[in-house]
């Protein structure tokens, strides 16, 4: 990951910390859906780009587990 991709993953991950915080981490929203906004957050061009960058996010433990309807955020 790039340091310009660094910095949005890391606004985006404290972005989905923020809207999870009271579910625990626990945020019910459509994986495409999930992956349209991670795109237009991170101001990028194409939904591929966003699904790497979030399944990084995945590998560095930012992100517990993306599923088809829901997505488990490391709150810690």
């Amino acid at each position: 990951m790039t340091d310009e991709e660094l910095v949005k993953a890391k606004e985006f991950y404290e972005f989905l910390k923020s809207i999870s915080k009271c579910t625990h981490g626990f945020l019910a929203i459509d994986r495409k859906k999930l992956i349209d906004l991670a795109r237009v957050f991170m101001d990028l061009s194409s939904p591929y780009e966003a699904h790497e960058i979030l399944m990084k996010m995945v590998k560095y433990g930012w992100i517990k587990e993306i599923k088809m309807d829901y997505v488990v955020v490391n709150l810690g």
